[in-house]
């Protein structure tokens, strides 16, 4: 374990006022917090989310040398408990969590790409009042509806249907040509069944975001992009990029869960890179 790591569970505190926030505008009753001094992890907003009731914050914490992969650290915060922290995560490179909507559980998967067995995927839980953590399962055959057998998880962070039933996420699969090929998956937290369909299978940014309001009539319902591209980094640091449509920019879909499209939304002109699509509210909006 890195030095800069605290075993999960263990609370402690980074927090401090930071009124560089402020200016002569601001309210007067306003006041802001710095609530860890690792600032290269926390810098990745997006992979930062609230429990349902708005009391707890989970964030990533993380020690490498570029990228987001290498030492990492999913962090709770304890909004009410001055910004207390707590480590819920060991492994080199959580992905794709989640916090069930009683706030009880905090699911994510173990899928380091350098693990000894690549394609091996733990799911894991930790019960956020005994801070045990336990492994669900483990994804290492072929997945229904792909019909291959995973190899690491693709996305930072994961969706929960507003039931909290299921939770979507993208696996990368193994291929018999060795390319990448990644979907979208889908996991029922109550048996821990495995599916998934076929979207776009050069897109490393797999996986959708479930619609968040309470209508059941649209429970089912994602928004998830299409790139129409691959992204190449070689190991020079060099990169590239393929286009496999006419259409070179990102499309969004509200799509259901067995990947029917039933609705499509041109987003932006040619070259602009807009992505990270998210709901908005509890409407049918985004």
């Amino acid at each position: 374990m890195d030095m800069n790591q605290y075993p999960v569970g263990k609370r402690f505190t980074e927090a401090k006022p930071f009124p560089e926030m402020l200016s002569v505008i601001t309210d007067p009753n306003l006041e802001v917090f710095q609530v860890t001094t690792n600032l290269a992890g926390a810098g990745n907003s997006r992979s930062g989310f609230f429990s349902s009731d708005g009391t707890r914050f989970f964030f990533l914490r993380h020690w490498s040398k570029g990228g987001l992969s290498g030492c990492v650290q999913y962090t709770l915060c304890e909004i009410n408990d001055g910004f207390a922290l707590r480590a819920l995560t060991d492994d080199v490179d959580p992905r794709s969590p989640v916090v069930s909507r009683d706030g009880r559980y905090f699911y994510y998967f173990d899928s380091p790409a350098e693990s000894p067995m690549p394609g091996r995927i733990a799911f894991k839980r930790v019960d956020l009042e005994t801070f045990k953590v336990e492994i669900l399962t483990v994804f290492d055959t072929p997945v229904a509806g792909i019909g291959k057998r995973p190899r690491s998880v693709m996305p930072r962070h994961g969706s929960l249907r507003a039931d909290g039933k299921v939770l979507c996420t993208g696996f990368n699969f193994h291929t018999d040509s060795g390319q990448a090929h990644c979907a979208p998956v889908f996991i029922d937290l109550e048996t821990l069944a495995i599916r998934g369909f076929d979207w776009e299978p050069y897109d490393w940014r797999v996986g959708g975001s479930y619609f968040p309001g309470p209508d059941p009539a649209h429970r089912g319902h994602l928004l998830m992009g299409r790139q129409n591209r691959s992204q190449h980094w070689d190991k020079d640091g060099k990169y590239s990029e393929t286009w496999y449509s006419d259409v070179h920019r990102l499309q969004l879909f509200v799509v259901d869960e067995s990947g029917a499209i039933l609705g499509i939304m041109p987003i932006g002109g040619k070259g602009e890179a807009i992505d990270h699509s998210c709901w908005r509210g509890g409407g049918t909006r985004w």
